[in-house]
């Protein structure tokens, strides 16, 4: 059983795509692990900002992939996003780009595992804006079989 499981793993590895590119095409992030890493974060208002929602993210061999959905967003405005080490008041880990109207995938650098940060939104994606919603990202638990 475990033989039939590595096999398994292997020719999943192997098939992969070599680039992120590729599986942009393919329209998907390509999963980096065995079963796919991903979760879902509610991402609560700071600053008296009003700002609430959920994100959902996913690791993926060559990229943090991860889609907001939030309400109370000012129309017209974009938004920086950024993964954070050590919660909402932690350093930034990973610049995910920035998301319009409340909504949208944002892209960055792969990360190894889901545990320990937090997904900031900023009001503006000036510098130094403030922030105005946070969610830490879930511990990390296996299912098991």
């Amino acid at each position: 059983m475990l033989f039939a499981a590595a096999a398994v793993a292997a020719v999943v590895t192997a098939s992969a795509p070599a680039r992120g590119h590729e599986c942009e095409a393919a329209g998907k992030v390509c999963l980096g692990t065995l079963p796919s890493s991903h979760a879902r974060i509610v991402l609560k208002s700071r600053n008296g900002s009003g700002e609430r929602g959920v994100a959902r993210m996913i690791l993926g061999f060559h990229e943090t992939q991860v889609a907001f959905r939030l309400s109370g967003a000012p129309e017209g405005v974009r938004q920086t996003v950024n993964l954070l080490r050590g919660g909402c008041g932690g350093k930034v880990l990973v610049r995910l780009g920035s998301i319009l109207n409340g909504k949208g995938v944002a892209r960055g650098d792969p990360i190894e595992h889901l545990s320990g940060y937090a997904l900031v939104v900023h009001e503006t994606t000036a510098a130094g804006a403030r922030i105005v919603a946070c969610g830490v990202v879930p511990r990390y638990v296996p299912k098991r079989g």
